[in-house]
């Protein structure tokens, strides 16, 4: 008889990490910010309600986000894809 296993594979998504290495990358390093906005965006497509609803209203409300246009513009717009189907 044979045996199956399956596996899953668990990834770990910072939000806070994300918002700072976002707002790093827009003031220092824009080379990088299509890297950093795809694994938020990679994030967003394999997260399911309610938890997708929470991500948003914690990232919108974060104060680097709040404080920084530039960085805010780069989240509404992951946002529009996420959230206005």
């Amino acid at each position: 008889m044979e045996s199956t296993t399956t596996t899953t594979r668990r990834k770990v998504f910072n939000l806070g990490g994300f918002i700072e290495d976002l707002t790093f990358c827009v003031d220092d390093r824009p080379e990088m910010i299509d890297d950093i906005v795809q694994t938020y965006k990679d994030f967003l497509s394999h997260t399911h309600e309610p938890l997708l609803t929470s991500v948003k209203s914690y990232v919108d409300n974060h104060v680097l986000v709040i404080e920084n246009e530039k960085v805010k513009s780069f989240i509404v717009a992951c946002h529009k894809l996420n959230f206005e189907k």
